[in-house]
């Protein structure tokens, strides 16, 4: 259940254990709703609505960090790649020799699907239709052992899948009624760290960092990328303590409402004095955690 709810927040094994690098969510949100910095560091990269949308498809990452022009690196590097991030999360180290792989330490992972050198290297020529068969079989499909040798190329079953990103599940987390080493354990905690929260901030026992009165584009660029990995864009950066105090608000005007629409029935029946019993029909609740990605 803690896997499958992690795996719900867009994190797979890799991220959860703790990366050294930053898993890059940013390139999981929709065109539509991307920084106007974001979107022009992407269209500097050469993408656009649909490619950007459709996962792996465009040239782009068809090459890796290496290969890309000192134009295009410094359009990734602002928008929070590295040239990690780029090669796993991007290229999946496909532009990369059989040689090369294990440099990586990927190489297993790749052989695990049955790739041979003869047929790895074809990849970056004319191979394309020499994949081997559990190469092009859907997630679902695949074996526990197969699912974390993709995983660990930086692959989960949306980017496996190749889903467009309309069709993903997954969607930004708003984690303001989380108590502290619950940040920790949905693996997010540092990026708040990074942001100048500690338990004591909070918990509100003491001000909240100064971060929450500055505006994004005061952010430091770590403060920025450590904002996007909890799902903040430029758009939607509100202060975390803003977030809890707006919670507080909406759970407490909820409850108000409730109160009013169960005195409001108790009149009418009173007004129509009729007897009331219980038909088990199902009542459906408001739903108070609505998310966006």
């Amino acid at each position: 259940e803690e896997e499958a709810a992690a795996r719900n927040l867009c994190y797979i094994k890799e991220e959860w254990d703790g990366p050294t690098e930053y898993y890059p969510i940013f390139r999981y949100h929709l065109w539509d709703i991307l920084d106007k910095d974001i979107k022009e560091s992407a269209t500097t990269l050469g993408y656009d609505r649909n490619s950007w949308n459709q996962v792996g498809s465009a040239e782009v990452e068809k090459h890796s960090y290496s290969a890309l022009s000192s134009k295009k690196k410094k359009a990734a590097d602002d928008m929070g790649f590295t040239d990690d991030t780029w090669d796993c999360w991007q290229n999946h180290y496909e532009d990369y020799y059989w040689s090369e792989l294990e440099e990586f330490g990927v190489l297993q992972n790749i052989k695990a699907f049955g790739w041979t050198e003869v047929s790895w290297d074809d990849l970056r020529g004319i191979g394309h239709n020499r994949h081997p068969k559990d190469w092009d079989t859907d997630w679902e499909d695949l074996s526990r052992d197969l699912q974390e040798a993709a995983q660990n190329l930086c692959y989960f079953k949306e980017t496996w899948d190749d889903l467009y990103l309309t069709q993903w599940d997954c969607a930004s987390a708003d984690y303001y009624h989380f108590e502290w080493d619950e940040l920790k354990e949905k693996g997010v905690q540092g990026y708040f760290i990074s942001l100048g929260w500690n338990k004591k901030s909070w918990d509100g026992d003491s001000d909240p960092p100064a971060t929450e009165e500055l505006p994004w584009n005061e952010l430091s660029k770590e403060q920025r990328i450590a904002a996007r990995q909890i799902c903040y864009t430029k758009s939607t950066w509100v202060g975390t303590s803003e977030k809890k105090k707006k919670g507080g608000i909406i759970a407490g005007g909820v409850i108000v409402c409730l109160l009013f629409v169960i005195a409001a029935i108790g009149v009418l029946k009173l007004k129509k004095k009729k007897s009331m019993r219980d038909d088990g029909a199902v009542r459906t609740q408001p739903n108070l955690h609505a998310v966006a990605v």
